[in-house]
């Protein structure tokens, strides 16, 4: 390795050596935004389970007790039978709604309202089957009691069968068996998230009295499909020097051991050739390409999800010298196992929490010859807090988190540390969040999202936050990028559905970076535009499509980027 550096040095004149190194600096930087965009693009074609939520418009119910009704008798306390705490706590919550106290006199209106009220928050909670009546009032010690009927589950099933696979299903979309358990319309919609993650049409549910007093027969019925479905995509999204046209074949497996697990397997090349390299003296030349295998394997159990998804790229680029051409390679590796928790859901917004383990590493040559002062080996973990939530006509959703670098699984020392320029042991925090809502009565809709990053340590160029992009602000073509250790981009979208599936949007984005390399820069801030067309042909043929084009609003002056830029995606499964 010595031997060929010095090699290297003495061939190469001082100022293409400079301009070499550069030129590896802006190969490394470009790549790691091709690998990340790669990545957000295979992400989007997962099928991902849709979330029963719905807007919530509350109902006009009389809330205040009705004081000195006529007739009216002295009540000092109001129990429910049989005692639970869960339900308790909504009696007590709804008696002080109805400003109820001891010692107040009642009436018949009185004691309809305060039934009214307990019944329409123990439905609100999801217990749909459960309802609370009046039975009597203790003249003794001047006491109402109330009966609780609790609504439970006599049978779940899956298109009336009750075969092996079926049964693994429901242990596994519930969490348990449910049968004999007090009915929560909460767990039934978890549940069919969770089978619905591995089904390409969405379950239907039905809920029949059974034949015992106050019990349910809960019947699923989902369509049989293959468990394996196919999907191949073509995009621009690549560079001139590795290839500018991306294939993409990808297979998934759902549902194949009855646990509701999904494996989704992507892979991903250039499908065109590459710009041709050569150095000044040297006519031999040489193309780059890339490569790109993705795969995640997903398994729910109730209100958990875990997942492990890995992400491989490679990629190849010549890197013209004085008298030959070089080849600059790099091999990028990313891990992540996850845990995700479903701590809170209601009729209008999910709530989890999720606690990630990472590992990355990275690898660069010149030739066969490793570059060592390239060489990443990073781990850590994130910890996050998501929520989606639906309020008046809007849909919100809310993801912070933190990133921490360990030195876990032998994580090695970042070169940069020793300059104070970066840390394997980098402290991040995200926010992603997100609304979108109709404008009016047309179908127009109009959503934006917001990506947010603050350091806590210095951190290397891995690292940074890169904006100017499709998957970040849109209206530049990607060869060059402002990058940096913190910042922001914002997305807004307006979209206009002109015939069934297919829709026109106007984008508008702007982003800002800074800390790191881009403390030299003046001006940290580009804004762009553009106009799109995407949409599908269902039920036709599932083939989907995103063609876009966009024009830079604002940027720096040496912010080099051509004046139009085009983007498309063409997406088939089958």
């Amino acid at each position: 390795m010595r031997i060929f550096i010095l090699f290297f040095i003495i061939i190469v004149p001082t100022t293409l050596l400079s301009n070499a190194l550069q030129k590896i600096e802006r190969i490394h930087q470009k790549e790691q935004r091709l690998e990340q965009e790669r990545l957000k693009s295979i992400e989007k074609k997962r099928k991902d389970s849709s979330l029963n939520l719905q807007s919530y418009e509350s109902e006009h119910i009389a809330d205040k007790i009705i004081e000195n009704e006529s007739p009216c008798v002295i009540i000092n306390d109001i129990t429910l039978e049989p005692k639970i705490d869960e339900f308790e706590a909504y009696l007590l919550d709804t008696l002080s709604l109805a400003d109820f106290s001891k010692g107040k006199c009642i009436g018949e209106k009185s004691i309809s309202i305060i039934l009214n009220l307990l019944n329409n928050k123990i439905i609100k909670q999801g217990y749909i089957t459960t309802n609370v009546k009046f039975s009597n009032i203790d003249p003794e010690n001047n006491t109402m009691k109330l009966n609780l009927n609790l609504g439970k589950i006599n049978k779940i099933s899956i298109n009336n069968t009750n075969n092996l696979k079926n049964k693994l299903s429901l242990f596994g979309a519930f969490g348990k068996n449910k049968n004999q358990e007090i009915l929560n319309l909460r767990d039934i919609e978890q549940a069919l998230e969770n089978i619905n993650g591995v089904s390409l049409y969405t379950p239907k549910i039905y809920l029949k009295p059974a034949t015992k007093e106050n019990f349910t027969d809960i019947y699923i019925d989902k369509k049989e499909l293959p468990s394996v479905t196919f999907q191949i995509s073509i995009d621009n999204s690549g560079s001139n020097e590795t290839g500018k046209y991306q294939g993409d074949a990808s297979i998934g497996f759902s549902n194949i051991f009855g646990f509701n697990e999904s494996l989704f397997i992507s892979q991903a090349k250039n499908i065109s050739q590459a710009d041709k390299t050569s150095s000044l003296y040297d006519q031999d030349f040489k193309r780059g390409k890339t490569y790109n295998g993705y795969y995640s394997l997903t398994i729910p159990f109730g209100y958990f999800l875990l997942e492990y998804t890995e992400n491989r790229y490679t990629y190849n680029q010549p890197l013209a010298g004085s008298i030959r051409t070089y080849m600059y390679s790099g091999k990028n590796t990313s891990r992540n196992f996850a845990l995700n928790y479903t701590y809170f859901r209601n009729q209008i917004s999910k709530n989890s929490l999720y606690f990630k383990l990472w590992q990355r590493n990275s690898k660069n040559f010149i030739e066969k010859y490793e570059l060592d002062n390239q060489r990443r080996r990073m781990a850590g973990y994130i910890f996050g807090l998501k929520s989606y939530f639906i309020l008046n006509n809007a849909a919100f959703k809310f993801d912070l988190s933190y990133k921490r670098g360990t030195g876990m699984l032998g994580s090695l020392k970042a070169p940069e540390e020793d300059f104070n320029q970066g840390t394997s042991r980098m402290k991040i925090f995200s926010l992603n969040a997100g609304m979108e809502t109709k404008i009016s009565k047309l179908p127009i809709t109009y959503d934006v999202n917001l990506y947010a990053r603050w350091n806590k340590t210095p951190l290397i160029i891995r690292d940074y936050l890169l904006i100017g992009g499709k998957y970040s602000v849109r209206g530049f073509d990607g060869k060059s990028n402002l990058g940096g250790e913190k910042g922001y981009y914002l997305r807004n979208n307006l979209t206009y559905q002109y015939f069934l599936d297919h829709n026109v949007y106007l984008a508008l984005d702007i982003g800002k970076v800074s800390g790191g390399d881009a403390k030299y820069i003046t001006n940290k801030t580009i804004a762009g535009y553009g106009i799109g067309l995407r949409g599908g042909f269902k039920p036709h043929c599932d083939l989907s499509y995103d063609v876009f084009t966009g024009f830079p609003l604002y940027k720096p002056d040496n912010f080099h980027t051509d004046k139009v830029s085009f983007n498309f995606n063409l997406n088939y499964k089958f």
